[in-house]
């Protein structure tokens, strides 16, 4: 008892050794912000992949005439929720005189991909139960009205424009401060609309006996905006019902995205659509069982582009991890000084300790729990700072982009709106465990050097 008593008074009399409380409390704050901050940036890419491109993909090397009955016979399926047909192909979106942008057109089941987690709160103006995609009276009026004033005649039902879901990120851009869209305004834009939008992109095409690339227009009408919150998607998404993009990109091949059922193991759910595929493809479509298995299936975390991603950033953490490790052990140096300094001025208290029957461990625990003290007490004040910066990371760097006059998360920088969300324990639990173990570690000389003193030098000129 009497070497915790030493501990708590060396403690407390030594003011600098809250110096070391400090530099263990910051070392293992940053850790756990640095860790959760990456993890978020981690969860919120492969949440965006899953909610954005689906858990499963279905690729079909041949063109379907009839993608809804193949999506409605997949969907049959219990560990099913929502299969989608996907074409992709890219061009520019001409908006009005001076307003060009590079965008990725994409063709899909707009009723079915608006039902997805993420796109049912993405969507600026249409409620979550809106399921009619399709351009409202009042748009049909004012391109009536377009049409004949530059035409000189009435529009038919083939000049109609295509109704797009066109992403936030084309229509405008974010606050240089907040990095917020102005969805008042752009919803009123929408509103506002007079002109259609001009899809362009090319097709390429040996209709002549040559290969031939040739300019295709096709007029758009935005609907709706979506927000994301991935820049990727917000910034150059244009969808538009899939049928409608054949004529931009012909069909050639497609594929499905499969969201499975909730807590479905991926594994299982690819077995049951590849059973479902080839029974459709046979019985339904006459398909040859050969071609029908050209069909290809794979789950979308296994695809090569977004594990090289996920890995690129837990390989930055890893090194980030080092680097504040490596600073971390300033607070490991400090704390040997400290008790080394106490050491040398402690020789007398040292000496009559051992004079009354101290043994040499007791002596060297006395420095060793003073060392811990420090360190448990750095690392819990350190995950509590860690746990509370984290929470409200978003608020503070707001402040701080507010103080600075520039943003300092930018979403176009990094792709992602800044997450706060705190990483789990099982990742972070060895930062304050790393904490107390370099406190311990700079405790160990000086508490042997403390042990090897001997009492009769200690009290020699006492």
């Amino acid at each position: 008892m009497h070497k915790i008593f030493l501990s708590l008074r060396y403690l407390r009399k030594k003011r600098i050794a809250f110096f070391a409380i400090t530099a263990v409390m910051l070392s293992v704050a940053l850790l756990v912000l640095v860790t959760s901050l990456f993890h978020g940036v981690i969860n919120a890419f492969e949440k965006s992949v899953a909610q954005t491109e689906g858990d499963i993909i279905l690729d079909i090397p041949f063109h379907l005439q009839d993608l809804d009955a193949l999506s409605s016979h997949l969907e049959q399926s219990n560990l099913i929720d929502l299969a989608i047909p996907r074409h992709e192909a890219g061009g520019l979106l001409y908006m009005g005189k001076g307003q060009v942008r590079g965008v990725r057109f994409i063709g899909t089941d707009l009723a079915r991909i608006t039902q997805t987690p993420s796109f049912k709160n993405g969507l600026l103006q249409k409620p979550q139960e809106q399921k009619d995609f399709s351009l409202t009276q009042k748009q049909i009026e004012t391109f009536n009205t377009y049409w004949k004033k530059r035409f000189r005649r009435d529009s038919t039902e083939k000049d109609l424009p295509i109704p797009a879901i066109i992403g936030i990120g084309v229509l405008g851009e974010p606050d240089e401060i907040t990095d917020e869209y102005d969805t008042a305004t752009i919803s009123q834009q929408l509103d506002d609309l007079k002109n259609p939008f001009v899809m362009i992109s090319a097709r390429t095409s040996s209709e002549s006996g040559q290969r031939e690339t040739k300019k295709v227009t096709r007029l758009c009408w935005p609907i709706d905006a979506l927000q994301m919150g991935w820049y990727l998607i917000d910034s150059n998404t244009v969808m538009v019902p899939v049928e409608h993009l054949y004529d931009i990109k012909p069909p050639t091949s497609f594929d499905f995205r499969i969201y499975a059922s909730k807590s479905q193991d991926l594994n299982v759910v690819a077995n049951e659509l590849h059973t479902t595929w080839m029974d459709y493809a046979t019985q339904t479509l006459g398909m040859p069982q050969d071609k029908a298995k050209w069909a290809n299936i794979s789950l979308m975390n296994d695809v090569s582009n977004a594990q090289l991603i996920v890995g690129e950033y837990r390989k930055q953490l890893f090194m980030i991890q080092i680097i504040l490790g490596f600073i971390g052990s300033v607070a490991s140096l400090l704390i040997f000084v400290i008790l080394y300094m106490m050491v040398m001025s402690k020789k007398r208290d040292i000496g009559i300790i051992r004079s009354l029957g101290a043994t040499k461990s007791s002596i060297g625990n006395i420095f060793i729990n003073f060392g811990l003290g420090i360190g448990c007490t750095g690392a819990l004040l350190g995950v509590f700072l860690g746990i509370w910066i984290t929470s409200n990371i978003r608020e503070i760097e707001l402040w701080l982009s507010k103080l600075l006059g520039f943003k300092i998360w930018k979403s176009s920088s990094y792709k992602f709106i800044i997450p706060n969300e705190l990483a789990s324990w099982e990742s972070i639990f060895w930062i304050p465990l790393a904490g107390v173990i370099l406190a311990v570690l700079g405790a160990l000389l000086p508490a042997f050097l403390a042990a090897r003193s001997q009492p009769v030098n200690s009290l020699r000129y006492e």
